[in-house]
């Protein structure tokens, strides 16, 4: 997706709607500064439907020049594209996130999980829920067990935006590891 430096300057001054605008707007600038490696703590941005909450997440990717990937949790039953899955199965595959890096060889790839106040909608709901706070727990991001190729990767670098409708059918622990908008 194309953006313009003024179409993310206007949802970075969307101070009601994202009030961590000054943040972003740190990193941008740290980006243009030359910095390889960008740190970011996991962010949610809640609001209603077209509120243009994973649009704002694709605009920042772009503008840093990050790669990004976007995974709807709204269906999902399982946990496989999160953690991969074992070799034994006919469709076993790397995980999503694992994949985008190693396609990329990017330092700082942007990962949005999309309507995370969705998940948990299936009898599966613990799985998903355990890969996700794996992911967003910094001690545990540098030892990712990917277990398709069995092996751990250090995805502590990685930036995280979840975004949502509402906080209800978030659980507590992801509530505590992310930043909220």
């Amino acid at each position: 997706m194309a953006s313009s430096p003024s179409s993310l300057k206007s949802f970075c001054g969307r101070k009601t709607q994202y009030p961590k605008s000054k943040i972003l707007s740190d990193l941008l600038a740290r980006r243009r500064s030359g910095s390889v490696r960008l740190r970011l703590a996991a962010f949610l941005l809640v609001g209603p439907s077209g509120s243009e909450k994973t649009r704002f997440a694709m605009l920042l990717s772009s503008r840093l020049g990050s790669p990004n990937s976007v995974l709807s949790l709204a269906g999902m039953s399982d946990a496989k594209l999160i953690k991969g899955s074992t070799r034994g199965w006919g469709g076993a595959r790397r995980s999503k996130i694992v994949e985008l890096i190693q396609q990329t060889a990017s330092t700082t790839p942007l990962f949005v999980r999309d309507e995370i106040d969705k998940l948990g909608r299936s009898g599966l709901s613990e799985d998903q829920q355990a890969a996700l706070l794996d992911l967003l727990e910094p001690g545990n991001a540098r030892r990712y067990m990917d277990i398709f190729l069995m092996t751990e990767y250090d995805l502590s670098h990685c930036m995280y935006f979840a975004t949502a409708n509402s906080l209800q059918g978030i659980s507590r622990p992801l509530l505590n590891r992310t930043a909220g908008c």
